[in-house]
């Protein structure tokens, strides 16, 4: 009998600085750039349970994700919509490193002729640098100084070279294996402390699915 489950996120939190322009040939229509230092953490569930039992031999296998801090850093730039009060398209760029997957991995093999337990357990990473593209919808509430940004979109997400996997097992076991394009989705909320009329200072959570 096997059962899965699996649920992967990605939450981060960011401080961001920015600075502002408006077009002249449109007064309505504004935009501003930035540069953020990100914080993030990959965790979610991953579960993965098998029992395989015969007259012979039963065998238990678990597989539970573990959190997996990472970070980086990238650049944005916020475009208001002229037709559009309130709503923006944010593109961005980030570096990010240390994304990917820890897991935990553990089994047991009962022999019912010997009358034998073995168990063995072991800590495995997945890692991987990436260049990270959203392209995000924002609406914006302003409150005073501050203006809240709710916002969504797609997250395209490239890797840098070949990601490196690594295990507690032995380090005979640690190497090298292909990564690939992921598309996701991205939502959270930004807040903004407008410092005068041409900057500020952006903090935010995200998550990434």
């Amino acid at each position: 009998m096997k059962k899965s489950f699996a649920v992967a996120v990605c939450v981060m939190a960011f401080l961001a600085f920015t600075a502002s322009a408006k077009s002249k040939k449109h007064a309505e229509s504004s935009f501003r750039i930035g540069a953020r230092g990100t914080f993030q953490i990959n965790a979610g569930s991953v579960i993965d349970d098998e029992k395989i039992s015969n007259p012979t031999i039963e065998v238990e296998k678990s597989v539970d994700q573990k959190l997996l801090a990472g970070g980086g850093a990238g650049i944005f730039a916020t475009i208001s919509l002229p037709d559009l009060e309130n709503v923006s398209i944010q593109p961005e760029i980030n570096l990010m490193f240390n994304n990917g997957f820890k897991y935990s991995e553990k089994d047991s093999t009962y022999s019912r002729g010997a009358g034998i337990m073995t168990k063995s357990s072991s800590e495995n990473t997945v890692s991987y640098t990436s260049l990270e593209i959203p392209i995000l919808a924002v609406y914006t509430f302003k409150i005073d100084d501050f203006d809240i940004n709710p916002l969504a979109g797609p997250n395209f997400s490239f890797p840098v070279g070949k990601a490196k996997y690594a295990t507690d097992i032995s380090d005979d076991a640690t190497g090298d294996v292909d990564s690939h394009f992921i598309l996701g989705i991205l939502f959270g909320a930004d807040a903004v402390w407008n410092i005068d009329n041409n900057n500020g200072v952006v903090g935010g959570l995200r998550y990434l699915i």
